[in-house]
């Protein structure tokens, strides 16, 4: 399993991850990871004094993530993105092996073919 997010510009991956029920929660080394599942304990012990977490005990612990192979990394770290959108799509594309072109690749693509017809060059 794959945790990142955008920064900035960039696509940053999460090395651990802190798991607590159903959500999973990305941490840059294990500081943080004790962090979360700090602020995840006193959250709980509020819930349970106000009764609406009855009998359930706190169970949060730490996981490493699968990082991506470094074909895939290089090639998502070698981009810089305007918006994150379009940066979380090319990551998923290129995680899942079905890499996608972003729009400036689609644009110069569209303007090489341009500049082929108008100096009338065509299979080159």
């Amino acid at each position: 399993m794959y945790k990142y997010y955008f920064d900035g510009r960039k696509i940053r991956f999460y090395p651990l991850a802190v798991v607590y029920g159903e959500k999973i929660y990305g941490a840059q080394d294990e500081a943080a990871a004790e962090r979360f599942k700090a602020r995840l304990r006193r959250i709980y012990e509020e819930r349970s004094q106000s009764n609406e977490t009855e009998g359930n005990e706190f169970e949060a612990e730490v996981i490493e993530l699968d990082m991506p192979a470094v074909e895939q990394l290089e090639k998502i770290e070698a981009r810089t993105f305007d918006d994150a959108r379009e940066a979380m799509a090319f990551a998923e594309s290129v995680l899942s092996g079905e890499e996608k072109p972003t729009q400036e690749e689609i644009n110069a693509r569209v303007m090489l073919e341009l500049a082929k017809l108008k100096a009338g060059v065509l299979n080159v």
